[in-house]
């Protein structure tokens, strides 16, 4: 067989007894890698009649050839293959631990090195003690209430968030919420200024560098002009709507974020009128009518403000109320709207009472309590924390112009009426209603409260505020019994448009120009036919004869 098989010349190998010879002689012969394969190749085939494939088996092995297994698709499936491969973006959770952990601050270049040392261990404490939430858990408790984002994107949000610690001097972060767009997504992270941190504010640019809006047709056409008034300056740092500072990145690019700039309310007055879509660029012209004076980042910071000033709202009783006015007296019914602010009052956690004031502790029973007997299932028992905007100013606070006020009492005029707002911590209840649609003008509550789940055995409840006049505005409450107050997150997900907004994308039509005097004479008449034209057409003379091709023509 060896030498019909392989054309062994050596003799030697047939005279060999291999009854009598050695393992490892009989391992080192061809004979043996030979039987090995073909037993190899039955058990990877496992035929049902090995015994019989034997002799073709090793026919196949001894001339070198291997039979290519049939391809059909008799027994395949529709069933996507398993990709094991890493996705390409996956990049920035390379590595985590240099994300997680606390950022090394550069150190800056100084005559004393001392006092450099100093400053430089001073900025890195403070750099550690930097509140980064835990978004994974707070999550935990949206997913419970049917609000959420993929564990994905919630990952990278946690991951990233190290980057605006590095990059900005901050004291707190939360994250806000997601601001979906036309070409892509905003995730927004909001932070509180550190004063110890804060380094020299950047020059205001002027507004023509900012960026004005396209000039369209709808601008020629427009011959309103509105009167030229002083323009309101916008609120300090960590005043107002400019309490917070936002940061923001976009769903391409994770590890980017982009401080935007403070609210302006030339911009905010801008924005209730635009309406506009966002497209996810942030450096790109918001097309609206009437134009836009600036990018699409400030109208992305405008509307920041309108919904976290509009939705931002905790149980009754969490806070003590800051409004202490002189001119109510006791027993007056209780007023819905005070004067503007010129300073927002601070709003200080709620105190226990002493257990001897049984007044105190009847009035603050539902907070002392935990909100037990689902008291926080209706609107009045959730109150607004945040100020309201000035529809007049775009401001939180009142500016006032001392120069107005001179002139005034000057002349002995009568004072500017001031704006009148809702208090701050005034409940939800007494909010005007949502109108929506143009013609039947149909009115719906802002607000929707529901309970996440109810399990008679918990102790704990989880609340759902949900607003419907900016649909995306979610606040959680989670309460235990007997155990005071309860623990308040909000997000917002949501494309930044009001329901107003959103459900009327275009100017109001005009009503009819000639609705009491009568259509103008003419206007009403029908096209001529062809047979009109011929009767109202004038004939037309023919030519004169030629007198030379008159006498031709007799000739």
């Amino acid at each position: 067989y060896q030498r019909r098989v392989h054309g062994d010349p050596n003799p030697a190998f047939y005279q060999t007894d291999l009854s009598t010879a050695p393992m490892e002689a009989l391992k080192n012969t061809p004979l043996w890698e030979h039987l090995t394969d073909v037993v190899a190749t039955m058990l990877k085939e496992r035929p049902r009649d090995p015994l019989a494939l034997f002799e073709s088996i090793s026919q196949l092995h001894a001339a070198g050839k291997h039979v290519p297994p049939a391809k059909h698709s008799l027994y395949s499936t529709n069933r996507p293959k398993v990709n094991l491969r890493v996705p390409s973006d996956t990049a920035w959770a390379a590595s985590y631990a240099t994300q997680v952990m606390p950022p090394k601050t550069r150190r800056k270049v100084a005559e004393d090195e001392e006092e450099q040392s100093v400053n430089t261990e001073q900025m890195e404490e403070a750099a550690a003690l930097v509140s980064i939430p835990d978004v994974i858990s707070e999550f935990d408790t949206f997913r419970q209430c049917g609000i959420g984002l993929l564990p994905t994107e919630i990952m990278r949000i946690t991951v990233s968030m190290k980057r605006i610690q590095e990059r900005f001097p901050v004291s707190r972060l939360r994250f806000w919420g997601k601001v979906t767009g036309l070409l892509r997504d905003y995730y927004i992270v909001e932070g509180e200024i550190d004063r110890d941190r804060t380094v020299d504010e950047p020059e205001e640019v002027p507004e023509d560098e900012e960026g004005k809006g396209l000039k369209v047709i709808e601008d020629d056409l427009n011959t309103f002009k509105p009167p030229k008034r002083p323009p309101t300056p916008p609120e300090p740092r960590g005043v107002g709507v400019n309490k917070y500072q936002y940061y923001v990145c976009t769903s391409n690019d994770w590890l980017n974020w982009v401080e935007l700039p403070p609210c302006n309310p030339l911009h905010l007055q801008a924005a209730r009128q635009a309406g506009k879509f966002f497209t996810g660029i942030l450096d790109s012209h918001v097309l609206s009518h009437p134009p836009f004076p600036g990018l699409e980042k400030h109208y992305l910071r405008a509307q920041i403000a309108r919904i976290s000033h509009g939705t931002l709202a905790a149980p009754k009783d969490m806070y003590l109320s800051p409004d202490t006015r002189d001119d109510e007296s006791e027993g007056a019914p209780k007023a819905y709207t005070v004067p503007a602010y010129e300073e927002v009052p601070t709003m200080q956690p709620q105190e226990v009472p002493d257990e001897d004031d049984e007044e105190a502790r009847k009035t603050l029973s539902n907070w002392l309590s935990g909100y037990s007997g689902d008291v926080l299932l209706s609107p009045d028992n959730w109150v607004h924390v945040a100020p309201t905007i000035l529809q007049t100013q775009g401001r939180a606070t009142l500016f006032k112009l001392e120069e107005e006020e001179e002139a005034q009492a000057a002349e002995g005029a009568a004072p500017t009426p001031v704006e009148r707002v809702n208090p701050l911590l005034s409940d939800l209840g007494h909010d005007t209603s949502v109108t929506v649609g143009n013609a039947q003008r149909q009115k719906f509550p802002p607000w929707s409260v529901r309970k996440a789940f109810h399990v008679p055995s918990f102790a704990t409840r989880v609340y759902v505020l949900r607003s419907l006049r900016w649909p995306g505005a979610f606040v959680v409450a989670r309460c235990t019994d007997q155990v005071r107050g309860a623990s308040v997150t909000s997000v917002y997900i949501g494309n930044g448009l009001k329901m107003e907004e959103r459900s009327n994308l275009s100017p109001v039509q005009t009503s009819a120009a000639y609705s009491s005097s009568g259509p103008p004479p003419g206007l009403l008449q029908v096209d001529g036919t062809p047979l009109d034209e011929r009767q109202f057409t004038k004939p037309q003379t023919p030519p004169p004869a030629d007198e030379d091709a008159e006498l031709e023509e007799d000739e």
